[in-house]
């Protein structure tokens, strides 16, 4: 199964691919790997089959790709203590008068002096559906790598041509690609570095009160699944990786993944290619192409060719989400932005991602990244918390639904509308005609992306930008 890695007894991985028997009664385990999200397979063997009633597929490996379909919190619901990733969970903060923000109803887990929540109520977040909305609470194709309490998962980016992009998370807090995969491996995948003195520092600093809330109780859920002994005051980490000396982005919980294995991990995402386009109409993808760069306004923010690097821009909230009405629930010391939440609206959920991690931690602009406009055929929901859909399942149906005047307000997210539905099916065929040159690369030159000044590009204004689109 692509993603999955197994290990024996003692901790030692298996070689990959191995035929042997993982014995998990006898101490082997198995672990995630990068490519449970960012790998598809080619559907070689036996593609999705709804007569089967399989989703899945096998084939040969293809890396780079999002799995739209994967649901990860039903894998994380497998886990024997689902509690024990606890901070990525939506919580309730008694320093917030008991206050939750995620989707739909879910209560959020509370954790008190004398009670934690129990691995049930873990599983119904992570796999539930709120009974009103009928909407997951964590989304399927959708991944919370942030360790706020806030219930803010968002749609798994590719991981292909990074070569092309800056900066990285769809809220572009991170500037350099080395410094996002290390803060996913350190904590994303463990959220435990957050209880060593420096994760500690970071969630206090980013959430004051509510962070220092966050640790305590983190300690006591893990005291309690019997993770560390009772009594315990540090635990873990368990990621294997240096101490440093911690900064904004290279090492928010002080530590830091060995620079080779990040450079090489760079080169190789650096190197894998882009899907080859489907089918298309090919006058109309051309008819398209001239509206994505004239009346339609597209090329405001985004590349008209694929293969130059992506505007490394940060694009404020304001401008892309004009129904934005925040509340401001917490003030935090220059540079963070206070810690707001717009609620109710036309997109609900769509600041939900910036509440807390973001890039205003560098000072930088509170907003959205640019994505890659790549592999979009495979896509059947859009914008980064999934909000556009369709009951037709299609990349066409919600591309039309995206920029169709009639069918979403004009202050929601991304309110950049084609009133004519021809010219709309043409950008749509524009759109899934993308694709990149091969990849020219050599592992002993790998071109590493540029540096971005936050100074730059985060502080500017693209509102001028945007409104003439």
């Amino acid at each position: 199964m692509i993603g999955v890695v197994a290990f024996d007894s003692s901790g030692n991985m298996k070689t990959p691919g191995n035929t042997g028997t993982l014995n998990i009664a006898g101490g082997d385990s198995v672990g995630l790997s990068c490519a449970v999200c960012h790998a598809i397979t080619d559907n070689s063997v036996l593609a999705p089959n709804a007569a089967l009633k399989t989703t899945g597929s096998v084939g040969h490996e293809v890396d780079g790709p999002t799995n739209h379909g994967i649901d990860v919190g039903a894998i994380f619901a497998t886990a024997e203590r689902p509690l024990a990733y606890y901070p990525m969970l939506q919580l309730q903060f008694k320093a917030l008068n008991n206050a939750t923000v995620g989707r739909s109803t879910f209560p959020g887990l509370l954790t008190t002096a004398s009670a934690i929540p129990t691995e049930a109520q873990a599983m119904q977040y992570l796999t539930g559906t709120d009974a009103t909305s009928g909407q997951r609470y964590y989304p399927v194709g959708q991944f919370d790598a942030l360790p706020d309490g806030i219930g803010n998962p968002t749609h798994i980016q590719s991981f292909f041509r990074t070569d092309l992009a800056a900066p990285w998370g769809w809220d572009g807090a991170v500037n350099n690609l080395r410094d996002f995969n290390n803060f996913v491996y350190t904590v994303s995948l463990d959220p435990t570095t957050l209880l060593t003195p420096p994760g500690q520092a970071l969630l206090q600093a980013v959430a004051g009160s509510a962070g220092t809330e966050i640790a305590n109780d983190y300690r006591q859920v893990l005291q309690g699944i019997g993770v560390i002994p009772a009594g315990a005051t540090t635990v873990g980490p368990f990621v294997k990786a240096s101490s440093v000396t911690p900064s904004t982005d290279g090492a928010p919980v002080g530590l830091r993944v060995n620079e080779t294995e990040l450079s090489n991990l760079n080169a190789c995402t650096n190197s894998l290619q882009s899907p080859a386009p489907g089918p298309f109409n090919v006058s109309m993808a051309a008819l398209g192409q001239s509206l994505f760069a004239g009346s339609a306004g597209c090329t405001g923010c985004h590349q008209l060719d694929p293969n130059q690097f992506v505007p490394p821009a940060v694009v404020p909230i304001t401008s892309l989400y004009p129904g934005y009405n925040p509340t401001v629930l917490v003030t935090r010391a220059a540079p963070l932005d206070p810690i707001q939440k717009s609620f109710g609206g036309p997109s609900p959920y769509f600041d939900d991602r910036d509440l807390v991690l973001d890039a205003s931690r560098e000072g930088g602009v509170r907003g959205s990244g640019l994505p890659l406009k790549l592999d979009l055929a495979r896509r059947t929901s859009l914008l980064h918390d999934d909000e556009i859909t369709s009951t037709a399942g299609t990349f066409d149906a919600v591309a039309d639904a995206l920029m169709n005047p009639a069918t979403r307000p004009s202050n929601a997210a991304h309110p950049f509308f084609v009133s004519n539905a021809t010219e709309r099916a043409a950008i749509i065929e524009f759109m899934k005609s993308l694709g990149t040159s091969p990849v020219t690369f050599t592992p002993q030159a790998w071109a590493a992306p540029p540096v971005i000044s936050p100074g730059r590009w985060r502080r500017a204004n693209l509102s001028p930008l945007l409104s003439t689109g």
